[in-house]
């Protein structure tokens, strides 16, 4: 099921990395299609990047709640 196989482990990783329920929720609302990215190759590459930069956690936190669509940008261009 692609609910226990997709969905689950972005929900669980997203509250892992500290975002609160609301924040999640604001997430998936806001770019649903984060659901369609893989997770190791895509999702986790650009919270790396954010940290990278020196987002401190709760930064990378409130940037997933407010601006979930970073997740569809190529990190090719943003280096």
């Amino acid at each position: 099921c692609d609910v226990e196989r997709k969905v689950k482990p972005i929900l669980s990783w997203l509250a892992d990395l500290g975002l609160t329920d609301l924040q999640i929720r604001q997430a998936v609302v806001g770019f649903p299609r984060l659901f369609g990215y893989s997770l190791e190759k895509k999702l986790k590459p650009v919270v790396q990047w954010l940290s990278e930069i020196g987002m401190s956690d709760a930064q990378v936190a409130k940037v997933i709640a407010r601006r979930p669509h970073i997740f569809g940008y190529s990190l090719e261009r943003a280096s």
